[in-house]
């Protein structure tokens, strides 16, 4: 609704602005509002109307005006209405919350989606908001209820009634408050000029400057990290606007705001690039809020000066843990009750135990008698010394994030804190890096006097004060923090009460020495001055020692200083403080160890029940909304890094972080759901001590086969139970991941060329949850040459040592998408080369981030080789298998295991044939070289001519007494005993054969023939040759018929024989020898192979002679005898035949 006002304010009409188009209502099917719009072009009064409904029946509808007012005066305290002369088009922007409409004032800046609503005008004057308050109105003006401002407005129909009314939060409410009926809601802008500078300060106010300024200008800023000093924070600052003079200041950190108000910020940055844009900040580099005319101030700690040492570093704890003080007159009896001076004095460190009764009453400590200490500790006893009681302190506690610890020591620190509002306008304490004696007691401790400054000798309120610091804590797991037994500890003096949930737990009351006591909240042990006290089982009247874990607790410790001698404390604790009032979402992994190198984001929406329909049936749930911030805990212990939920009310976790949600109504009941589970990747979700359900996406149940979701249901949610707020507001998903999801990383040390019994060192980095590198520090299996392995402990540095060649390095349990980075390290340069690192390839996935070796994938192991090479000396030596003839000289080049070809060198008789090539890898090898042939690329170029390596068993032809000469060439390698020098040996062997032969006689190779003689020709191609190419004719058969021929080069020869054996024909044959470059021989006759012996000897044939004996032997005389009586018997046979013949007749 629109009120359309004359120009004396009147209301002249009410437009439905949604009827006449100029608003616009987006709502989700269920009637749910997404967004709102409102136009208009002039206004004073701006009129939300909500209407809620359900279905087609309305169920309530509402309206009610804001006042837009401007601030009379920088700092006034009267407002006035803003014109109708404005002229501005305005488009508001509402969200929800529980379904019902809300308007967040932090969506009012100037980037803002209520940007619009930022910035005004009016009579040539620029007004911007500065907040939202609640006020009445009576003639015209507006009366602020309370300073505090309004941080959400929301519209919503009554529990009890369908009237519908307009509903509030101040920051810090848990619930919202009802605008009664004579109470406005008042938008106020200021004209005051926006920031544009930044004003340089100790932590005790004083103004510091910077070559003579004591300001920095912010309008040139693009975006500014404030976590430490750089180009635009000065480095050096001083307390004198003389260059030269005062004293050094080291910057600590940015402040935006004064008092409780201020936030401690992370960046500064423009709006927009314009030089007149605001000033924004952020409190997580990532949301911004306009700093508007607030104060922005670089806050320096004071480095040592004279006698007062420099300041320490502490954390910042607002609104985590809560410290406030008192300082009181001295001499004093609360009520006669509670003496304050020596009355009470032990003498030594022996305390007074139950001075106070077990339990507290109206949150503070109670005596015996009845009488509450409350007005020690709320600053309502008139003994309370004016302007010293203060609340909402910070900057007390040191705090380490690696183990999770706050502490303040008085030994090593002191304290100091400023009451002078106009110089300490952030409540923080003041701690120096050292301790001092500020007490009047008998022995000498460090103080702990808060109210007195260092430098302060005045001995006045120095022992009379009290402090109470409280925080609320959740009890992790076995009562463990970071591997460590969670403990409170506490040493000083004088009463110390510590409440564990209203229960007197650590008891060291009465004005005593430095006492000591602590709680342990591992085994639930408690111990003063080293003596045990009841424990946490017996003041509980448990069943077990501690508390169940993940249970939410609150401490309140109580610390009076009543004495009159010294004062000094010391307070220490692991607890992991927490906000009030909060849920908290935990994201685990089940079956991995690899938590903080998990760099998934997992997805969740919580749910809560409508809070002003609770225990009503059935129970109404919304989502917390988008926009909703959460603070994130890592590892049990809560960081100060915000988050915000995001689209469809979606926030996200890496494993091993916790959100939480602060402002929970205590009581309210609520359930929360892990969402876009992939079943290939996480199969199984437990809720600790929570019931579970699975459904799909389209909200069906999922069945589990064995506890687990099958792979066909590829994308599912995981919903817990319902529970209450409060004590039990914790719920941990902890997924099991698929063994598909599950994998390793093998890291394998290779040698290349010499071996050695050196041993290596990895440095090991996997990316963790912001998906940067982290040394890798967990456990891991070392596999050995022989295949046995040994389990090993990691260490925080990465750093795997004792790695002997041949091994692998194996972590497992990685997740896919993990990135990792493999660097060997120590490695002695001096004998090693650059070591070579193989990602074997499908095995894993490239990475994206710097550096990376690669990412972990679905289903692979991952495989990194990292192989390593000696450094050497290494002797060439060139020798020839013909020794004692004179030899050319060659070159040898020295090349890579990979055939690059690195340096040659000429061999010769100068040199020996020796060349010492330094300082290589021990893989290097050495080969003889020769000239390139045909389109052969060189490898080396001598004298302008190519050269290429000779191959082990290749030939080449060389001089040997300035005669062409085949030799095969080898290589022959050989390492020292120290591993340090490699002597390889280059051998030109000259090819030679021998020709065997055997000579028989024709048809019958049985009859082996001695003395037959051969003469062998060098031959030309075609087998032709002259009498005065004789090789040698001292060729000539033994007794068994065999000759051989030696030292036959390769080439082509004829053979004849020159003698035949006695009793046989000369051969007139002559046979071509081919001797071959692999030493082989063949033999032919006009072609046709001549056959071989068993043994391999050529068979040479030889034809048998038969001749009549030499004329004039003896033995003619036999031959003639023998004849005669032959012819004789002959004639007398035919005289005989005749005689017959003349008878017959």
């Amino acid at each position: 609704m629109h009120f359309v006002e004359d120009q004396n304010g009147k209301v002249q009409d009410v437009v439905n602005m949604t009827e006449q188009g100029q608003a616009n209502v987006e709502t989700t099917t269920d009637g749910e509002i997404q967004k709102a719009e409102f136009n208009t072009e002039s206004f004073s009064v701006f009129t939300i109307t909500w209407k809620r409904k359900s279905g087609n029946i309305e169920e309530f509808n509402f309206n009610k005006i804001i006042h837009l007012v401007r601030q009379n005066g920088q700092n006034g305290s009267t407002y006035t209405d803003l014109k109708n002369s404005v002229n501005a088009t305005n488009s508001l922007v509402l969200e929800t919350e529980d379904t019902n409409p809300v308007l967040y004032m932090s969506t009012i800046t100037s980037s803002g989606i209520n940007k619009e609503m930022y910035q005004l005008y009016e009579s040539e004057t620029t007004y911007r908001f500065i907040g939202a308050y609640i006020a009445t109105t009576s003639r015209d003006e507006y009366s602020l209820v309370d300073s505090n401002k309004v941080t959400k407005l929301m519209g919503r129909k009554e529990k009890d009634s369908n009237s519908g009314v307009m509903k509030y939060q101040y920051k810090g409410d848990t619930t919202y408050r009802n605008l009664e009926i004579d109470q406005t809601v008042i938008f106020v802008y200021s004209n005051a000029e926006l920031t544009k500078k930044a004003n340089l300060y100790s932590e005790n106010g004083i103004t510091l400057y910077a070559s003579g300024q004591s300001t920095v200008n912010l309008t040139n800023i693009d975006i500014l990290y404030t976590t430490s000093a750089n180009d635009i924070i000065p480095t050096s600052v001083k307390d004198s606007d003389k260059r030269r003079s005062g004293n050094n200041y080291t910057y600590e950190r940015t402040v935006v705001g004064i008092g409780e108000e201020s936030v401690e910020v992370k960046a500064l940055r423009r709006e927009s690039s314009s030089s007149n844009s605001p000033i924004q900040y952020s409190e997580d580099g990532e949301n911004w809020m306009d700093v508007g005319s607030n104060p922005v101030k670089f806050i320096y700690t004071a480095d040592a000066k004279g006698e007062v040492p420099k300041t320490i570093k502490t954390a910042d704890t607002r609104n985590l843990i809560n410290i406030s003080m008192a300082n009181y007159r001295e001499n004093q009896n609360y009520y006669n009750s509670f003496q304050f001076g020596s009355a009470d004095y032990t003498g030594s460190e022996a305390v007074r135990q139950n001075l106070v009764q077990g339990v507290l009453k109206d949150g503070y400590p109670v005596l015996n008698n009845g009488t509450s200490l409350n007005g020690l500790f709320d600053g309502t006893w008139g003994e309370v010394i004016q302007n010293t009681y203060v609340t909402g302190l910070n900057h007390l506690f040191s705090y380490d994030s690696s183990t999770g610890t706050y502490s303040y020591d008085s030994d090593e620190n002191y304290a100091y804190y400023d009451i002078d509002s106009s110089r300490n306008t952030e409540k923080n304490f003041i701690v120096y890096e050292r301790s001092k004696y500020k007490g009047e007691g008998m022995r000498h401790v460090a103080s702990f006097m808060p109210y007195s400054s260092w430098d302060d000798g005045a001995s006045q309120n120095k022992f009379a004060f009290g402090m109470m610091i409280s925080f609320e804590f959740l009890q992790p797991k076995n009562g463990k923090i970071n591997g460590q037994d969670m403990v409170f500890s506490f040493s000083g003096d004088d009463d110390v009460w510590v409440f564990i949930d209203n229960k007197l737990v650590l008891d060291l009351g009465g004005v005593h020495e430095r006492a000591t006591g602590s709680i342990n909240f591992a085994n639930g042990e408690v111990y003063v001055n080293n003596q045990s006290n009841p424990t946490l089982r017996s003041v509980f009247n448990s069943d077990s020692d501690t508390f169940a874990d993940y249970t939410s607790h609150s401490l309140k410790l109580f610390y009076m200083e009543r004495g009159r001698g010294d004062s000094n404390c010391s307070i220490k604790f692991n607890l992991p403080p927490r906000p009030t009032n909060s849920i908290e979402i935990v994201k685990s992994l089940a079956n991995s160890d690899k938590e903080k190198y998990t760099s998934t984001d997992f997805q969740f929406k919580a749910y809560l029940e409508d809070e002003e329909d609770r225990n009503q049936e059935p129970v109404q749930y919304n989502a917390i909304p988008e926009g909703t911030p959460y603070r994130v805990k890592k590892n049990d212990s809560l960081t100060d890094e915000v988050r915000y939920v995001g689209k469809h009310n979606i926030f996200t976790l890496k494993a091993g972080e916790s959100a939480v949600f602060e402002g929970i109504d205590s009581g309210l009941r609520f359930y929360a759901e892990e969402v876009g589970i992939l079943s290939d990747q996480f199969d199984k979700v437990d809720i600790t001590d929570w019931k579970v359900t699975y459904h799909d996406l389209n909200g069906n149940l999922v069945g589990t086969s064995e506890g687990k979701v099958p792979e066909q249901t590829k994308t599912y949610l995981a919903r817990s139970g319902v529970k209450t707020a409060g004590n039990a507001a914790r719920v941990e998903f902890k997924n099991t991941c698929n063994v598909n999801n599950l994998r390793k990383l093998r890291i394998t040390k290779k040698m290349n060329g010499l071996s050695t019994t050196d041993k290596f060192s990895f440095q090991v980095y996997l990316t963790g949850q912001n998906r940067q590198f982290i040394p890798y520090d967990g456990g891991y299996e070392v596999i050995h040459k022989d295949g046995t392995s040994v389990s090993r402990e990691g260490n925080p540095q990465g750093i795997i040592r004792d790695v002997a060649p041949d091994e692998t390095i194996v972590i497992d349990q990685i997740l896919s998408g993990t990135e990792f980075k493999v660097n060997e390290i120590e490695l002695d340069n001096s004998r090693y080369e650059k070591p070579i690192k193989e990602v074997k390839k499908g095995l894993c996935d490239d990475g994206t981030v710097t550096d990376s070796d690669g990412k972990i994938a679905l289903k692979k192991d991952a495989h990194v080789i990292i192989t390593n090479t000696l450094k050497v000396d290494l002797t060439v030596n060139k020798e020839w298998s013909d020794k004692n003839i004179k030899h050319s000289s060659i070159y040898a080049g020295l090349y890579k295991a990979d055939g690059t070809p690195l340096k040659c060198v000429e061999l010769n008789e100068d040199n020996q044939y020796r060349y010492v090539f330094g300082n290589v890898s021990s893989s290097d090898l050495v080969y003889e070289l020769r000239p390139v042939t045909g389109n052969e690329n060189a490898e080396f170029t001598i004298n302008n001519n190519g050269y290429v390596k000779v191959e082990a068993d290749k030939i080449i032809v060389a001089k040997a007494n300035n005669t062409d000469t085949k030799y095969k060439v080898s290589y022959k390698k050989e390492v020292s005993e120290d591993g340090t020098k490699i002597t390889q040996t280059i051998t030109n062997t000259k090819i030679v054969t021998k020709l065997n032969l055997i000579k028989v006689e024709k048809n019958n190779e049985k009859n082996l023939l001695k003395n037959a003689e051969f003469a062998l020709y060098t031959a030309n191609d075609n087998y032709t040759y002259e009498e005065s190419n004789r090789v040698t004719g001292n060729i000539k058969t033994d007794s068994n018929g065999r000759a051989t021929v030696n030292g036959l080069v390769p080439g082509k020869y004829v053979l004849k024989e020159t003698k035949a054996p006695e009793g046989y024909s000369l051969s007139a044959n002559v046979w071509q020898v081919l001797v071959r470059d692999n030493q082989s021989v063949e033999v032919t006759l006009n072609g046709v192979p001549v056959e071989k012996s068993d043994d391999g000897a050529f068979v040479i044939e030889n034809i048998k002679l038969y001749s009549l004996p030499s004329t004039g032997g003896s033995g003619i005389y036999w031959y003639m005898i023998g004849g005669m009586v032959l012819m004789s018997a002959a004639a007398w046979i035919l005289y005989k035949n005749k005689c017959r013949e003349v008878l017959g007749k």
